[in-house]
């Protein structure tokens, strides 16, 4: 993507806002493509899911997950976390 020397690449997300609880299927056959091509080629890369799993835990291997809320007011956002 231009950058004229190799970086030091330690994360990369699957997904963006895509996990829905009607969708689990869908996102978790396209997660496990890329989760398990990632991991053969560069297993030291952290893999970040972007399902939520603050209250239970994931259903699919992630390092780390990025989950987006958006209340519809700051009192919503505080009182769920």
């Amino acid at each position: 993507m231009g950058h004229p020397e190799p970086f030091d690449f330690k994360f990369v997300a699957v997904g963006n806002e895509n996990y829905f609880p009607h969708h689990e299927v869908q996102y978790q056959e396209k997660y496990f493509k890329f989760y398990n091509a990632i991991k053969r080629a560069y297993p030291e890369i952290r893999i970040i899911s972007n399902c939520d799993g603050s209250k239970m835990p994931l259903s699919h291997p992630a390092d780390l997950f990025d989950f987006h809320i958006y209340p519809n007011n700051s009192m919503d956002m505080f009182s769920k976390y």
